[in-house]
């Protein structure tokens, strides 16, 4: 059965190869597609829904969608994907980082984190003026910050440490 996690709130979700027909937790969902591309409409309790597929990141594994003007992020895991985390194999292919060099010498212009905070892959962590142009150094991968290793206005060697992460 996939998993699907809505904040911090796990569901059991599952549907048949028409996807017309699906369960939450158990209970029935009946799902029928709209005229318009991307648009649905789905009976829940007894109460319909307007429904709006946003995107899908398969990279991530998240769905975006929208229900009644809400939009909301699911995080779905397939069976699969729990073996695959039981063997040590999980983790997607997402990269996860542990530090930050400097790509090449320049001074640090600005600095965009922050200790503690999450995040993901291109996130824009830092300005580094280099050559008199300033470069956005962007998070290799999926992480979160343990410590920032320079202050706005310091000027920094070529593979000098930046950020740190957990």
């Amino acid at each position: 059965m996939t998993k699907a996690r809505i904040g911090n709130k796990e569901f059991d979700f599952s549907w048949d190869n028409t996807f017309h027909n699906a369960t939450l937790n158990g209970e029935k969902i009946e799902i029928q597609p709209s005229e318009k591309k991307g648009h649905f409409c789905l009976k829940y309790q007894n109460k319909k829904y307007r429904g709006e597929w946003i995107a899908f990141h398969s990279d991530t594994k998240i769905a975006i969608i929208k229900i009644n003007h809400t939009e909301f992020s699911i995080n779905i895991t397939q069976p699969i994907d729990a073996l695959l985390e039981k063997l040590g194999m999980g983790g997607g292919s997402t990269k996860k980082v542990k530090n930050l060099k400097a790509p090449m010498p320049g001074l640090v212009r600005q600095i965009l984190v922050n200790v503690d905070e999450e995040v993901t892959k291109d996130a824009p962590l830092l300005i580094l003026e280099a050559m008199k142009m300033e470069n956005v150094i962007k998070a290799q991968g999926d992480g979160k910050i343990k410590s920032i290793q320079v202050n706005q206005g310091q000027a920094v060697e070529k593979s000098a440490l930046l950020v740190e992460f957990y």
